[in-house]
């Protein structure tokens, strides 16, 4: 029994990223006919071993369809948001674990994901060629095997030459590594030095941790955007990027014969899960945004300096000493890069969500995060505007071009286009009006009654009834009608969300409903889940005890959105640990909803402070 909804689209009912999502989950389930079922795991334990060598394939065969780019950013968003938190809180584990008390709640961004990025990271290694190697060598010796994850290092590390022992940690250890990067030049000896330091903070039953292998993708720019070459030990001559190993707690490479200070760009890629903390400069970061060849690494410097400028909105100084006019300059400069890919600046021109940015802080205040984050957007809209409205219309034919990877590109850009002008000016829904009329594919349509009802415009309780209207009939549809809903950020949604549970086309037995509307509301409106009142979490944590009585694991994952509870204030803490309690003293909970709560409420473990 599968979801239908990734195995059929129509185009009058399906968007660009249903058929993306289609192309994908098909891909993971044929490619599981090697990795998983001629070559199987010996336990639960080696689940990672099915889903996270799985997931890899899967990437990379939509990487090679489309945009290898757009693909990266989306699969690292997806990383930072579910996984590192993940890792930051309560239900951390490894991807590999030693226990566990329901195999159903293993299922995690972690074994997946995070699974998933090892097996890069171990592709990163080896090159193409390697890897290649010793998947064959793995598929030769275990061909209708039970086997384990030590066999496939083996295979890997036989078909190469090379000990991948010291890798297992990566399986064995929990948490995210936290690297601190700090680079100095000496004019004298034209050397550039890059100290390098990794750090993992304790997770649950882990107090004491290893230090990991992470493979760094590094290259290094001039002042004018240009890459230099590399002249450092154990790095082969005449080459312009490379894959460094940190092994240790911390290292120090030396760059030789540089005659004026580089410019680092490092894990290109994203060679590794890990977070930063760096000393580049905003004007470093900028130029990155601007002229890195690296698709994905330019989005990164991007993200990073809008990062930095988040920061600045937090403490009141939305100009960040000039990183602003920075960044908004290397934005410019997208929109005449005609080499630069619709989707990735469409991605550039698209802020990290609430729940990524708290992950940077070490108490998280809900208001204050949305409202830096909604005056960072605005402003950046504004700063764009003419620029936006610009591309927007010469972009007008992407709507008609189909559903090939270019069309799909493009149609992103303008919509992240309207989605920006919306944020800037009222005016401008005049325009997402016309969008949502003319609009001849599901991915317009959607954006505009996003804008339209995010925006709080006038007229978008019609809009919402003529898309209901519309799509009555087409359940997977009227899903994203209620998610758009649940993720108003407003306090007041949270009496739209509980109307809309008695809504006709709301069922409690319909999990794709639930995550629609209820999981929607918990994970992606931080404004109307934690209402300082605690009416957001005494609404979720009623639909968990309720769901528990006919779908046990929808409530387990329902149940997840308290697990962060920790890393709030303090009234918000109490209120959510609070619900937890109650969840935990009503009886006869499922095994799948009492791991996640016990797990959740364990005072075994001490968060540490995680920095992006």
């Amino acid at each position: 029994v599968f979801n239908d909804k990734y195995i059929l689209a129509l185009p009058e009912t399906a968007n660009d990223t249903d058929y993306v999502n289609i192309e994908g989950i098909i891909a993971h389930e044929y490619f599981h006919n090697w990795t998983g079922n001629r070559v199987t795991c010996r336990d639960w334990f080696q689940l990672c071993l099915k889903e996270g060598l799985t997931v890899y394939r899967e990437q990379e065969f939509v990487s090679d369809l489309a945009s290898r780019t757009l693909r990266r950013i989306e699969d690292v968003r997806t990383l930072w948001r579910a996984q590192f938190s993940e890792d930051s809180g309560p239900l951390a584990h490894p991807v590999r674990p030693s226990e566990y008390s329901e195999i159903n709640n293993f299922y995690t961004a972690t074994v997946y994901d995070k699974g998933a990025e090892i097996v890069r990271m171990l592709a990163t290694l080896l090159g193409r060629e390697g890897f290649r190697r010793g998947m064959d060598l793995y598929f030769e010796r275990h061909d209708g095997q039970a086997v384990t994850v030590e066999d496939f290092l083996a295979a890997l590390g036989d078909a190469n030459g090379r000990d991948l022992a010291p890798w297992l940690v990566w399986y064995t250890q929990a948490g995210t590594p936290q690297l601190s990067v700090d680079g100095s030049y000496d004019a004298s000896e034209c050397r550039f030095n890059l100290q390098i330091s990794q750090q993992v903070a304790a997770t649950p039953g882990q107090e004491h941790k290893q230090p990991l292998p992470i493979p760094l993708a590094l290259a290094l720019f001039d002042r004018d955007g240009s890459r230099l070459m590399i002249d450092c030990d154990g790095v082969a001559s005449g080459v312009s990027e490379t894959v460094l190993l940190l092994d240790k707690p911390s290292a120090r490479f030396s760059f030789r014969n540089l005659g004026s200070e580089p410019i680092p760009s490092l894990l290109r890629g994203y060679s590794a899960p890990v977070r930063t903390v760096h000393s580049a400069h905003w004007r470093s970061l900028a130029m990155l945004a601007g002229h890195e060849d690296d698709g994905f690494n330019r989005w990164l410097a991007s993200d990073s300096l809008a990062r930095e400028l988040f920061a600045a909105c937090l403490h009141g100084d939305l100009r960040g000493g000039g990183a602003f006019d920075a960044w908004i300059k290397s934005l410019r400069a997208g929109f005449e890069d005609a080499a630069l890919e619709p989707s990735t600046f469409a991605e550039m021109l698209t802020l990290a969500d609430e729940g990524t940015l708290g992950e940077a802080l070490t108490e998280i205040d809900p208001e204050a995060l949305h409202g830096a984050r909604s005056q960072l957007e605005i402003s950046m809209a504004k700063a764009l505007e003419s620029a936006l409205l610009d591309r927007y219309h010469a972009l007008a034919v992407a709507s008609k071009e189909g559903m090939d990877a270019l069309a799909q590109s493009r149609r992103r850009l303008r919509n992240r286009c309207l989605a920006l002008l919306c944020a800037a000016d009222s005016k401008h829904h005049a325009l997402a009006h016309r969008h949502y009329r003319d609009a001849l594919c599901l991915s317009d349509k959607l954006t505009a009654l996003t804008s339209l009802v995010h925006g709080q415009d006038a007229d978008s309780a019609r809009v919402l009834d003529d898309f209901a209207a519309q799509y009555s009939d087409a359940a997977t549809v009227m899903d994203r009608w209620f998610t758009v809903q649940a993720t108003v950020p407003d306090e007041q949604t949270l009496s739209n969300v509980d109307t809309l549970t008695r809504h006709d086309d709301f069922r409690w037995d319909n999990p794709n409903k639930v995550y629609a509307l209820l999981l929607g509301f918990a994970l992606r409106n931080s404004r109307g889940f934690h209402r300082v009142d605690g009416a957001g979490y005494r609404f979720v944590a009623d639909a968990v005890i309720r769901l528990d009585q006919t779908m046990p694991q929808v409530a387990a994952r329902l149940a997840t959105s308290f697990g962060s509870w920790r890393r709030y204030e303090h009234r918000r803490r109490e209120l959510m640990r609070f619900e937890l309690a109650r969840i935990q003293n009503v009886r006869s909970l499922s095994a799948d909803l009492t791991d996640i709560v016990r797990r959740s409420l364990a005072e075994i473990f001490t968060a540490g402070s995680p920095v992006c």
